[in-house]
């Protein structure tokens, strides 16, 4: 799966142990980490790295889940193995993000909730335009700019609805994947959610998204 499909399947349920494997990983099992309140890092896992992993999470007493996020890329099998016993009968308070680019120890995945990745599709040139048509809509909205709105649905499609649906889930989830960092900062998630379901409301109507933008953000 996409990273994406796994970043919105994982933001609901964390298994106790997960190995988050191929392209995008590490970068994704860092944000989860950051979502579930992440305890310990570890980017290089060797011997010392692994034993301190070990002895950390055996030890430290009960308490809401930690969670731990390691990454396997040039990890020695030595080094692997020290975490066999962990992944196998892990403290109940505990939760492990292990990332690898390619495949590790047998021994390991067979002790993780493997979640493979691939590559996110490149986007097309019309996927682009969509998403800059739809960002100068959003930013329309937030400034309650009446005139900017209306050139922003001229043209509006299929295609810019999705791009404005996938950006509200992501607003929601406090992620800013499609747009600039930019047009973030000025969105709640009560926001996101109430653009969600006006979305929803409005599901098949050219006029609907526009008119849910200006509704969700439009200065009282």
């Amino acid at each position: 799966m996409t990273p994406q499909d796994a970043r919105q399947l994982l933001s609901q349920f964390l298994p106790q142990a997960v190995l988050l494997l191929g392209p995008g990983s590490w970068k994704l099992g860092a944000e989860l980490g950051q979502l579930y309140g992440l305890t310990e890092t570890i980017t290089a896992l060797d011997a010392a790295a692994a034993r301190q992993l070990r002895d950390q999470a055996q030890f430290m007493p009960a308490r809401p889940p930690a969670v731990y996020l390691a990454r396997l890329d040039g990890s020695t099998p030595a080094a692997q193995n020290m975490l066999l016993k962990l992944l196998e009968e892990p403290p109940a308070w505990t939760r492990f993000i292990l990332t690898a680019t390619r495949e590790p120890l047998p021994t390991i995945v067979s002790r993780c909730q493997v979640v493979p990745l691939t590559a996110e599709p490149e986007a097309r040139d019309g996927d682009s335009r969509a998403r800059g048509q739809v960002a100068v809509a959003v930013k329309a909205a937030r400034n309650g700019s009446q005139l900017l709105l209306t050139q922003a649905l001229k043209g509006w499609g299929a295609e810019h609805s999705q791009v404005l649906q996938d950006w509200a889930y992501e607003a929601a989830a406090g992620r800013w994947r499609l747009f600039d960092p930019g047009f973030a900062p000025g969105v709640s998630q009560l926001e996101a959610l109430a653009l969600l379901e006006l979305l929803v409301k409005y599901a098949g109507s050219k006029l609907g998204p526009v008119v849910a933008l200006a509704e969700v953000f439009s200065p009282q």
